[in-house]
C-alpha cells in the first residue's frame, strides 16, 4: 500500500466511509488508518424518542424538565 490516511467525517458521512471501507477494503488492507467520526448518525435519536414516551416520564417521576437539565 503506498499511502495511509486519516480521514474526519461529521454525521451521514460517518456511515458512507463505513461502508465505503467495509465493501472495498480487507481489515489489514484500508488505505485509512485513522478514522475520527463526530456525532454520527445512529440509532439515538430512537432512544431518545422513547425516553419522552409514557414509560420514560414513569421512570423519571413524571417530572417535566427540558433535556440537559441536571435531575
Amino acid at each position: 500500500m503506498p499511502y495511509a490516511c486519516g480521514v474526519v467525517v461529521h454525521l451521514t458521512s460517518a456511515l458512507i466511509v463505513r461502508d465505503w471501507l467495509s465493501r472495498y477494503f480487507a481489515v489489514d488492507a484500508s488505505p485509512v488508518k485513522h478514522l475520527v467520526m463526530l456525532a454520527p448518525a445512529s440509532f439515538g435519536s430512537s432512544l431518545a424518542h422513547m425516553g419522552r414516551s409514557v414509560l420514560g416520564r414513569a421512570m423519571k417521576g413524571f417530572v417535566r424538565r427540558q433535556e440537559g437539565q441536571g435531575r
